[in-house]
């Protein structure tokens, strides 16, 4: 959740203000906020999802606090809210 929460304000879709009492909110549940999993092995994973359709995949952006959207990207589009 972090992890997209951190590209939707790459892409101005959150305000990093939003981002750090999401963060605030998973820490305060004892829930992990990063990864180890490579960015590689989530964009291939993305690939064989039920979300995955042909070349484009839904993903959940959030874009306020306790607010998010549905949106259809490239798999290319994709990893750019995981750099």
């Amino acid at each position: 959740m972090v992890l997209m929460a951190q590209g939707a304000v790459k892409h101005g879709e959150l305000d990093a203000e939003a981002l750090e009492k999401l963060k605030a909110l998973i820490e305060a549940h004892d829930l992990p906020t990063t990864t180890t999993i490579t960015k590689e092995e989530i964009l291939a994973a993305a690939k064989h999802d039920k979300k995955s359709e042909g070349a484009t995949i839904k993903i959940v952006v959030p874009t306020s606090y306790g607010h998010s959207e549905l949106k259809v990207v490239t798999h290319e589009e994709l990893a750019t809210y995981l750099d």
